[in-house]
């Protein structure tokens, strides 16, 4: 695909008003179709794909398709090309936490939650992590439902 093939949309279009204003790092927020969770998407070679995977191609050329396109500016529509980065999931989620964006953080990446919900510290077993503390009230409430009838 070359640059000719691509149709961008009419704010990004050559000679437009928006492309002689300064934009300071401002977003190039996509105009088209966009998904469910909002990101842009794009029919392109017989297939849907997200646009900010087809601008990072275009801008920076061919890329390992194992890799996300990940938005420095957090804002899932924006297609500037300077706000979009390679990276794994786990970067993803490395840059989430590290702006604050991750309401419960894991307390490392790939391992288990440590704590339960209840904050009581979870016990390996079971083929799962598992909080005794709570096992033992959900028990035992249990037990006194089935006794009181």
């Amino acid at each position: 695909m070359t640059n000719q093939e691509f149709v961008r949309p009419s704010h990004l279009r050559p000679g437009s008003q928006a492309e002689n204003m300064p934009f300071a790092g401002l977003c190039f927020n996509w105009q088209g179709a966009k998904n469910s969770k909002g990101y842009p998407v794009v029919w392109m070679d017989g297939k849907r794909q997200y646009a900010s995977r087809v601008i990072y191609r275009i801008a920076y050329g061919p890329f390992d398709e194992g890799l996300d396109v990940c938005h420095r500016c957090d804002n899932p529509a924006c297609v500037r090309p300077e706000h979009l980065f390679l990276g794994t999931a786990k970067d993803n989620v490395r840059d989430a936490i590290a702006k604050g964006r991750w309401k419960n953080p894991p307390s490392r990446l790939g391992a288990r939650r440590a704590l339960c919900p209840k904050g009581h510290a979870k016990t390996e077993g079971k083929g799962r992590a598992f909080c005794r503390e709570c096992e033992r009230e959900s028990s035992r409430k249990y037990r006194a439902r089935k006794v009181n009838g």
